[in-house]
């Protein structure tokens, strides 16, 4: 008995289809464990890296002629798909391209037709398919037999004896993951292999079935709207082995245990207490098994960082324009597929949001002038209009709770900080925030002692810097030298904000995290809304962080 694989990866393409950086790597990745003979322990291993057409087809018909019957021979496949004006499915070569009218050209390409006969003139009983496919917007529904939008590679690569693992039903995204070179679904076919978590049954060996149920697990709790699938036809292919794994391994027990006792991305008490004991029981040190049990939450914590990524460019969209457009909409679910997110996954997010932008704030509803007052009482009952209007001691609790936002600028900058603070009403309407500057000093005051006042009660300084600002010295030796004393002693966020050009990295300030994005100045972008909305979501960012770690004690999201 023999065991074959052929791992064939393409990354590169011509214009038209979106290069997939990972592919190349997958393969690499999957050749490591499949060559090891402490888990793979395949005889050989062939790797095709962004082979063009005709070298794909002779490497497929080699590596299934001449086998015997009880060979195996694994074939695997991570690039895009692509179909002819006929429907027939290909695997994109390197040179795959389509014609003027858009149409395959089909010599550029493998038909599965060809890879289907091939594997049919094989004496091998025992064929493995591995599709990592990146289908793209190449299929359409024309090709898509099943409702679940998967492609029909049943009828396209089915045999007796023959399984079939694919990533997906259909999607552009599978290997666009951040933090991870692979695509997501051959990172835990790796995984599975490499640890021996995918040996479900604890026999010591992992068949295709037990793998395929390891990675599609895993994906699914990174990307809930990928639907990995197995298929089998006749005879018992889904139980064929291909790999072992190290029963008494002390790291695959461990990992085992923290997979059971994990739940909803942490683990709880009681397990944490069983984990410890196991630990010390398998002689594993602290570190490796806090190493184990970060894999193990690995996909929980990355489908929250899909979520709240979601949830951050929804509430830029709203507060850049609110309803939101056509186009808007459009762009966020392109943003929803590439982060493998279900509808029913960010239908909570959405309705937040319309909770957050439809409904009046307290400022709003104060300033209801008689008539608008004579017309909610009509509409409502005392106690309606009650709970409509708050008292005057809720609003001055909701304005305890803002943040104070402090603006520290040249007054011959004026104009943008007025622009600035326009694109900080959506905050101030919410309560969020309450911003202050010089030009709130009523007549008489005096007007330095207000301006230090409200300085260093402020829980966030805002530095307005251009070369007006750095030249003068109120600003620079009293605001700016004062406001980095309460930055140091973390009593105050100071936010440095690029409006002009200037020399400003050798600043004390220097060492900060300016605004706008790249710290490039608001002056120099070709949009000054979009600097200032950039600008916006950084301020907000910050002070969602202050009101979490005051609510929570934590640096975690609200939303977790």
């Amino acid at each position: 008995m023999t065991k074959i694989a052929l791992l064939i990866g393409v990354s590169e393409y011509e214009p038209g289809l979106n290069p997939l950086p990972a592919a190349v790597k997958d393969i690499e990745a999957l050749r490591r464990v499949l060559q090891d003979p402490e888990m793979g322990g395949f005889d050989e291993v062939k790797t095709l890296a962004n082979p063009e057409s005709h070298t794909m087809q002779l490497e497929i018909e080699t590596v299934f002629d001449g086998r015997t019957k009880d060979d195996l021979v694994l074939l695997f496949f991570s690039g895009h798909g692509i179909k002819d004006d006929a429907g027939r499915l290909y695997f994109a070569s390197r040179i795959t391209r389509k014609n003027i009218k858009g149409d395959l050209i089909r010599s550029t390409a493998v038909p599965t037709s060809f890879v289907h006969d091939i594997m049919n003139n094989s004496r091998a009983k025992r064929q493995a398919i591995i599709l990592d496919c990146c289908f793209s917007g190449a299929f359409d529904p024309a090709l898509q037999a099943k409702d679940d939008g998967s492609v029909d590679l049943q009828s396209q690569l089915g045999a007796e004896g023959r399984v079939v693992l694919t990533s997906s039903s259909s999607t552009q995204y599978s290997f666009e993951q951040q933090g991870s070179d692979l695509s997501i679904y051959t990172r835990y076919l790796v995984e599975g292999i490499e640890t021996g978590a995918a040996d479900r049954d604890e026999d010591g060996k992992i068949s295709m079935r037990e793998l395929h149920d390891y990675a599609t697990s895993k994906v699914q709790e990174t990307m809930p709207n990928m639907t990995p699938k197995l298929i089998t036809l006749k005879d018992m292919g889904f139980e064929i082995v291909i790999a072992k794994a190290r029963v008494t391994d002390p790291k695959l027990n461990y990992r085992k245990t923290a997979a059971r006792y994990t739940n909803a991305g942490t683990i709880r008490p009681a397990g944490r207490a069983v984990l410890n004991n196991l630990r010390q029981q398998l002689g594993l040190t602290p570190e490796e098994a806090t190493e184990i049990e970060t894999e193990v939450l690995r996909p929980y914590q990355q489908r929250l960082t899909n979520l709240q990524q979601y949830r951050e460019t929804l509430i830029a969209e709203a507060e850049h324009d609110y309803p939101l457009g056509k186009s808007a909409h459009e762009d966020l679910k392109t943003l929803q597929q590439m982060l493998g997110l279900r509808d029913e996954d960010i239908l909570p997010i959405q309705q937040e949001v319309e909770a957050q932008f439809t409904q009046p704030s307290a400022a709003d509803r104060q300033n209801l002038d008689p008539v608008q007052s004579v017309e909610v009482s009509a509409q409502a009952t005392l106690e309606q209009v009650k709970n409509i209007l708050p008292s005057s001691q809720e609003a001055e609790s909701k304005a305890s709770k803002a943040i104070e936002v402090f603006f520290s600028y040249s007054h011959k900058d004026q104009k943008l900080r007025d622009q600035l603070a326009t694109h900080l009403v959506m905050m101030k309407r919410q309560g969020v925030i309450s911003a202050w500057h010089d030009r709130d000093i009523d007549a008489g005051d005096e007007w330095e002692a207000e301006i230090l006042q409200h300085l260093n009660s402020a829980r966030i300084i805002l530095l307005l810097i251009s070369n007006n600002f750095l030249a003068s010295d109120f600003c620079y030796d009293k605001q700016l030298l004062r406001a980095m004393e309460r930055h140091e002693a973390k009593e105050a966020r100071v936010i440095p904000i690029i409006i002009k050009p200037c020399d400003w990295n050798e600043a004390p300030f220097g060492k900060l995290q300016a605004l706008p994005k790249n710290a490039k100045p608001v002056t120099k972008w070709a949009d000054r809304d979009e600097a200032f909305l950039n600008v916006a979501q950084g301020i907000r960012s910050t002070v969602q962080q202050m009101v979490t770690i005051e609510e929570f004690g934590t640096g975690s999201a609200r939303w977790e």
